[in-house]
């Protein structure tokens, strides 16, 4: 009986080993040429988009924007510029500063006006520089012409030198002329509007107005 029952157990275990052979080759005589495509989790297929999304953007070359008169208008002060020619305008100054007081804060308020004041200021120191710069420049070229002349001994080339040299200082006469009024006139509208914003409760200890010979300021 032993016998028996070892012997059937041994045959059941090459059959059950047949039989899987025998499946496997089934399986594979019927298997595709090409494997199936492995399934990806949704999460790893989520992060490929996104990665080949990024990769994808190139930065994209932006012409550069050129600032014209009508973004100026856009951005400009509440308070107009002052006019240097003409009509003085600023009573119309005062009058902005105070509209613009009445729906704003003291420090909008006079944030907006030292805005002004800078810009305004600028144009006084570069007149007030270029001024000082050309009487500089007319002393050293005359100061050069008049050793050129006594060094060479050649009066043709004397007169020559004295001839440029006037015709340089008309020009630049011109210039300082008109440098000086653009001067005064700043100067003038600053002690007015200073004067008026003192009588509507404007009073800033920064408004300091230079100089003619721009040292120091009042």
């Amino acid at each position: 009986m032993r016998c028996l029952r070892l012997g059937l157990t041994v045959s059941a275990v090459v059959c059950g080993l047949l039989g899987m052979f025998g499946t496997l080759g089934a399986v594979a005589q019927s298997a595709p040429a090409s494997c199936p495509p492995t399934t990806v989790p949704a999460a790893e297929q989520n992060a490929s988009v996104a990665s080949a999304a990024r990769t994808s953007k190139k930065p994209v070359a932006h012409a550069k924007r050129v600032i014209d008169d009508d973004d100026l208008e856009l951005h400009k002060s509440p308070i107009p510029r002052l006019s240097l020619e003409g009509t003085d305008n600023t009573a119309e100054i005062v009058a902005a500063v105070k509209k613009y007081k009445e729906s704003h804060t003291p420090q909008q308020t006079e944030a907006a006006f030292r805005d002004w004041f800078d810009e305004t200021n600028d144009v006084l120191t570069a007149a007030l520089r270029e001024s000082s710069n050309l009487r500089d420049l007319r002393e050293s070229n005359i100061n050069n012409s008049n050793d050129l002349c006594q060094d060479s001994g050649d009066w043709e080339q004397c007169q020559k030198l004295r001839l440029a040299d006037a015709r340089g200082a008309r020009s630049d006469q011109n210039r300082i002329r008109n440098d000086g009024f653009v001067t005064g006139r700043i100067q003038q509208a600053f002690m007015k509007i200073r004067n008026d914003l003192m009588m509507i409760g404007l009073r800033y200890e920064w408004f300091k107005i230079q100089n003619a010979n721009g040292v120091g300021s009042f």
